[in-house]
């Protein structure tokens, strides 16, 4: 079946289907059967394909615009980026312990910009699930210590000892990622009256002063580490997805991001909030003694954009007041969410 390839845009199950069997990929012999998009894709159009012989395949498409909002543009060079990162992902993690990656069988640029990878099934549960339900204490701080490592390893890379030190520089993901967390705050924190604002004087500042500077690039970011980036899956593996903002930076911003989504699910009613408590513990400490890192007043600023620019996400049910009491909680408190 021909296709029109001057501006592919594999926004439904069908294009990608059609796609799909116009390439010429001798791993898959067989033709695909079917083809299904996939949930919780909010930048890029994501679909499982299927075949009548041999397991399925997730097929990623990265358009030049947010798959959930077609009216923000995105660079493509996230593809790019995610190719690089799910090839090296590949080689470091493949023997190491519960940690998986999904196996990259094939990368198209233009005019596709497609990815082809490993399945890891339709029974993984996402770190934000998993929390849905009561947690045994041991399991949960077995959990996070598995992910301290798998952190630890990622921040042993550095521009120095990086083999091609170039291959991540992703500046686009370092503006998309400040523009979306800094640059709303102002709007977000505008949303609520007037003695909130007043009593988040001191983060405005703070964030202020933070959205104008460089993030240090001074290790190997996996570069979008949160609740629905790490998934439970068979054989207590943990699957990790999503490295498309890959990129050089601190390492403990991403401590902090996952931090931020810890803390509004200890608050919300939806999740088992002392399991919560527990694994943002364990984590925050075991990663601060195996880096040998201390939260910084950066740290607090990065803290607080990220909650601003999440907490209205309905998946938290947390509204109006009790929205504004927590906000203001955490601005006072800033340095205890770490510890």
């Amino acid at each position: 079946m021909a296709m029109d390839h001057k501006m592919l845009i594999l926004d439904t199950p069908q294009r990608a289907l059609s796609l799909f069997r116009t390439l010429d990929l001798p791993s898959f012999p067989h033709p695909p059967k079917s083809c299904t998009a996939l949930s919780g894709g909010l930048a890029n159009f994501v679909y499982r394909v299927s075949f009548d012989h041999g397991p399925s395949v997730i097929l990623k498409h990265y358009a030049p615009f947010l798959a959930k909002q077609s009216s923000f543009p995105l660079p493509r060079t996230r593809f790019d980026i995610e190719a690089g990162a799910l090839s090296w992902a590949g080689q470091t993690f493949v023997n190491h312990g519960r940690i998986r990656v999904p196996k990259l069988y094939h990368s198209h640029g233009e005019p596709h910009y497609v990815i082809i990878m490993e399945d890891a099934g339709n029974e993984l549960v996402s770190l934000l699930d998993y929390f849905r339900a009561n947690r045994d204490s041991a399991e949960v701080e077995s959990l996070a210590e598995t992910l301290v490592s798998f952190l630890s390893t990622v921040h042993s890379y550095t521009p120095q000892n990086m083999a091609d030190p170039d291959r991540f520089r992703n500046e686009n993901g370092h503006s998309i990622i400040k523009g979306y967390y800094y640059g709303t705050f102002a709007d977000a924190l505008g949303r609520y009256p007037g003695d909130v604002q007043e009593a988040l004087s001191g983060a405005r500042a703070l964030v202020a002063k933070y959205k104008s500077e460089e993030e240090p690039r001074t290790c190997l970011l996996m570069g979008d580490f949160w609740p629905n980036s790490v998934y439970l899956g068979k054989d207590a593996q943990i699957w990790i997805l999503d490295w498309e903002m890959m990129r050089y930076g601190r390492g403990f911003f991403e401590v902090v991001q996952m931090c931020a989504n810890l803390y509004l699910m200890e608050k919300s009613s939806v999740f088992d909030g002392s399991a919560v408590t527990r694994f943002r513990k364990t984590l925050v400490s075991h990663y601060m003694a195996n880096m040998n890192v201390r939260v910084v007043e950066a740290d607090g600023a990065q803290f607080m954009a990220f909650l601003l620019a999440i907490i209205g996400n309905s998946v938290w049910n947390i509204h109006g007041d009790e929205a504004a009491k927590i906000i203001v909680d955490a601005a006072r408190n800033m340095n205890f969410l770490f510890v």
